[in-house]
């Protein structure tokens, strides 16, 4: 239970010790760590990575593989939109956008990108700025119009870094007694 604990407490670091070296070692090796810890999906673990980072990332799901509750746990307050996925990331609530759009994921030309990279600001007002891989059907522009209505009022704000909370303490955020 204890090296359950410390690996958490590792996840969590990999989340908001951002400027750390082992942080930019770490992610050249495996990639952008803020996934790699929240993602809730196995299958991107793969055999090229270590059996420790396997660990690392496979450990809190809790039996059968069907809950990471760290993962499910956290969830990101929108700052400037660098270190938030636009795609997968929990910026927006609950569900990430490929869950609640999953048909506009699949035409998206990038949402694998930030937040920050979504969109520009022109006057003032942040103007999100979505392309597709084709041009869209007319019935698949509805979804489109449902999407701009959920974005619409939603924007980075360029002074403050995007942040982890960890939802079962969002003030203190986690604590290796949090974990109990």
């Amino acid at each position: 239970m204890e090296a359950f604990k410390l690996v958490l407490k590792a996840k969590w670091r990999f989340l908001n010790d951002l400027n750390s070296v082992w942080h930019d070692l770490l992610s050249c090796r495996y990639g952008n760590l803020c996934d790699s810890v929240t993602d809730t999906n196995l299958g991107r673990v793969g055999n090229q990575q270590s059996l420790w980072w396997r660990v690392l990332t496979e450990l809190s799901y809790l039996e059968d593989n069907k809950l990471d509750w760290f993962a499910d746990g956290v969830k990101l307050r929108l700052g400037n939109g660098l270190k938030a996925n636009l795609g997968r990331g929990t910026w927006l609530g609950s569900d990430c956008l490929m869950q609640v759009f999953p048909h506009l994921y699949a035409l998206a030309a990038d949402w694998n990108c930030s937040v920050a990279d979504a969109g520009f600001w022109s006057e003032g007002i942040w103007r999100w700025s979505l392309s597709w891989r084709r041009t869209l059907l007319r019935w698949e522009e509805s979804f489109t119009e449902e999407l701009f209505q959920l974005l619409h009022g939603i924007s980075p704000n360029c002074k403050i870094e995007d942040s982890s909370i960890l939802m079962v303490d969002p003030v203190r955020g986690y604590t290796v007694k949090s974990g109990y």
